[in-house]
């Protein structure tokens, strides 16, 4: 189960961005009875505070660097998202 907190910056996130996923993490484990895995994912990057609060409190993060390997290893085109899009609306008929 994975708590999956996603930000969208131009500069490089610092510790506020952890400390968000922090708070809601008790919460949510609490609400589904639960353990969540936290993960932070951004289109920028993490200043060494947010990495360093990472560290202490088990949050995988994931910025601009991985995003971009994981399009250059799993290419896509338009056509492939407006299908898995047409599978998950079908799914819900």
């Amino acid at each position: 189960n994975l708590l999956i907190q996603v930000k969208q910056s131009g500069s490089k996130l610092g510790i506020n961005s952890g400390q968000e996923i922090i708070y809601a993490l008790p919460e949510y484990s609490k609400k589904y009875n639960r353990t969540f895995k936290p993960q932070l994912i951004t289109n920028s990057f993490f200043n060494p505070i947010a990495v360093e609060l990472a560290k202490q409190h088990n949050i995988e993060l994931i910025d601009r660097k991985d995003i971009e390997k994981w399009i250059e290893e799993f290419p896509l085109n338009i056509d492939d998202i407006d299908n898995k899009l047409k599978d998950r609306i079908s799914s819900f008929n």
